[in-house]
């Protein structure tokens, strides 16, 4: 039936293989010359591994055939059984024979009775790690109660832990002795990059009813069974603008400005959350483009400046306006991507309920592997006009057509970027000592001090 379980051959008792041959080699260096003593150059390359965050599979833990997990419904140990609504004497068990079945709690007697992922007593999946009860090689999968089954989540028999090779170069400037300024290429290259893929993903049959199920998928007894694997890449390039100026005259500051551009096939191989499998999952290509997390310009300042404490003046106007702190923290940051998606049109997905809202094929779940046509040579005119405008129109619906029935459509991902987002969050403060050993503070915070509104991704269905 295709499945393998801990103590087969070539499986081991781990959720994933393991790989400690790695190598990480780190090498950087600094370098001021004798007659540039404000000035220093710095560049460094290194290599790194890192483990598979547990927050990114940790459901598995509640599946089979790993740990499937039973809540009672009643206090009682005793099972209460259908057919006649009283206790049922038969060992504590129900007589499934007359038709009885168990109501009120689950039997832990036989939890493969009243669970999802047991058929009438019968165990779909082996105990995990237990060699007491193999299936045969060609042993036919039980149906799961109320239709396929799904698999969330496991891992591929080559996963490999992702590697990630990081440099940078950059030179600093001192001004006075209060200000410095820094400008930075950094840039990375990763591989191994883990990415989620629906191992059961339907096969286009333009002569398949869209509301059947077991002929279009590989396996037809489960809907998805989603795979993390370790095959994507992802590139990172980026020039970055810093300045600093230390406590002066009561004012410090920082700015920093980031122009960036990201690259992979997946942003998230977060298989507990959302819908994370990538669209096209027969072509990695494909799938590689713009990132989700890719935020082309990024422009971050903060500073605190106190008011002088008025020395010298009457205790009025110390009081009142000296040693006021003003501290505002502003943001200005390009939107998010967002891919164009191909419609509601018979698509790739449409024989498989797994992918949908229900197993009529219609209802497109947000991510069912399909993208829109682009019209080649259309232009997008995305964000033209003002604010107004881009509520009835953000780009040019125009440039897309619903995708060919059969394919996941040529457009781009990531294509468009979201809105631009702009927000000042600030604070002000007045202290008062009082003796020695006490102060008493003023302070008024303001998130979004401008009530500038944050708009969300547009319509990506046009």
């Amino acid at each position: 039936m295709g499945l393998l379980f801990p103590g087969d051959p070539g499986v081991t008792d781990s959720l994933r293989p393991s790989n400690y041959n790695y190598f990480e080699p780190r090498i950087s260096l600094a370098f001021q010359p004798r007659s540039l003593p404000h000035t220093a150059f710095h560049a460094a390359f290194g290599m790194f591994t890192g483990p598979v965050a547990y927050s990114a599979y940790n459901h598995t833990a509640d599946v089979a055939p790993f740990s499937p997990t039973f809540a009672p419904n009643a206090p009682s140990n005793t099972p209460i059984c259908s057919t006649n609504g009283i206790q049922n004497g038969n060992g504590g068990q129900c007589d499934t024979n007359n038709g009885e079945t168990l109501t009120g709690y689950e039997n832990f007697h036989n939890p493969w009775q009243t669970s999802s992922f047991g058929t009438n007593g019968v165990n779909l999946f082996p105990p995990y790690a237990s060699v007491s009860f193999k299936p045969s090689p060609n042993a036919s999968f039980p149906t799961q109660t109320g239709g396929q089954i799904s698999l969330g989540g496991s891992f591929a028999r080559n996963f490999k832990a992702g590697i990630t090779q990081s440099w940078n170069a950059s030179v600093e400037q001192q001004f006075g002795n209060f200000t410095s300024m820094r400008i930075a290429y950094v840039g990375s290259e990763s591989y191994h990059q883990a990415y989620v893929r629906d191992a059961n993903f339907a096969i286009y049959c333009s002569s398949c009813n869209k509301g059947g199920h077991g002929s279009l998928n590989p396996y037809s007894e489960f809907s998805q069974i989603l795979e993390e694997d370790s095959g994507a890449t992802s590139s990172y390039n980026s020039l970055q603008l810093s300045m600093q100026h230390q406590l002066s005259h009561g004012f410090q500051g920082q700015t920093s400005f980031t122009w960036q551009k990201t690259f992979d096939v997946a942003s998230t191989s977060n298989i507990s959350f959302g819908s994370p499998e990538i669209a096209d999952p027969f072509d990695l290509h494909r799938n590689r483009g713009v990132s989700g997390l890719s935020i082309p310009f990024n422009w971050v300042s903060n500073f605190v400046y106190i008011t002088p404490n008025m020395r010298g003046r009457s205790l009025l106007v110390r009081e009142v306006l000296g040693g006021w702190g003003l501290s505002p923290i502003i943001t200005l940051q390009s939107g998010t991507p967002f891919s164009i998606s191909g419609g509601n049109s018979t698509d790739l997905n449409a024989a498989n309920p797994s992918l949908h809202e229900n197993n009529t094929g219609s209802g497109c779940k947000s991510n069912c592997g399909d993208r829109a046509d682009y019209i080649a040579g259309t232009p997008l005119k995305a964000r033209q006009g003002g604010r107004s405008n881009w509520i009835k129109s953000y780009f040019n619906k125009a440039a897309f057509v619903p995708r060919a029935d059969g394919t996941f459509g040529n457009s781009a991902r990531d294509v468009i970027h979201g809105r631009p987002r702009f927000n000042v969050d600030a604070s002000l403060t007045k202290n008062w000592p009082i003796r020695e050993r006490y102060n008493l503070q003023f302070r008024f915070e303001m998130f979004n001090a401008f009530n500038h509104p944050v708009m969300g991704t547009p319509d990506t269905n046009p």
